[in-house]
C-alpha cells in the first residue's frame, strides 16, 4: 500500500489546548495512507477539539451526551453505502477530541501517536463510506483499518 497520488487536501483546525496533538506532517501522512488505495481528488476538514465541543456534537448528531474520540460527517454519500469513487469534491468533516484520544491511549496502554493514527484512519474510512453499523460492515471496515495501520507501523 502506498500513499494516494491524487490531490488530497484537508484544512486543519486545532481548537484543543492538549499538548499531545500530533504534528500536522504526521496527520497528513496518516490521512494519505488511509486514502491510499482510492487515489482520490478530495478535500475535507479535520477539526481537533476539546471535550465540550465533542460532547455537543455527539449529543446533537448521535444522541449521546458524552465526548467521543472521533466523529465523521460525510457530504458525498449516506452512511453505510460503502466506499465511493471520490473525485473533485468536498467530502466532509472529521472531528477528533484530543483529550479523549489521549485518555483512551493511556487506559488501553497504547502509544499515544499510534492511537491518534488509528483515530485518523478510522475517521477517514468513514468519510470514504465505510461503516460499522452491522457485523458485515464492521468486519470489512476493521480489516481495512488493520491493513492501513500495518502499513503505517509494519514492525508491530
Amino acid at each position: 500500500m502506498h500513499p494516494c497520488r491524487g490531490k488530497l487536501s484537508f484544512a486543519l483546525q486545532v481548537l484543543s489546548r492538549s499538548r499531545m496533538i500530533p504534528k500536522a506532517s504526521l496527520l497528513k501522512k496518516w490521512v494519505r495512507f488511509a486514502f491510499g488505495t482510492f487515489k482520490p481528488d478530495v478535500q475535507f476538514c479535520l477539526r481537533i477539539v476539546g471535550k465540550a465541543e465533542s460532547k455537543d456534537l455527539n449529543a446533537r448528531y448521535r444522541g449521546c451526551s458524552k465526548p467521543t474520540n472521533v466523529l465523521s460527517f460525510c457530504y458525498t454519500h449516506r452512511r453505510g453505502e460503502g466506499p465511493k469513487r471520490l473525485r473533485n469534491c468536498l467530502i466532509g468533516d472529521m472531528v477528533i477530541c484530543a483529550p479523549v484520544v489521549c485518555e483512551e491511549a493511556i487506559f488501553y496502554r497504547i502509544p499515544v501517536l499510534k492511537h491518534w493514527a488509528h483515530m485518523v484512519v478510522h475517521g477517514c474510512l468513514h468519510l470514504m463510506g465505510y461503516d460499522h453499523a452491522n457485523k458485515l460492515e464492521a468486519k470489512s471496515m476493521e480489516k481495512k483499518e488493520k491493513d492501513i495501520l500495518k502499513a503505517l507501523f509494519p514492525v508491530d
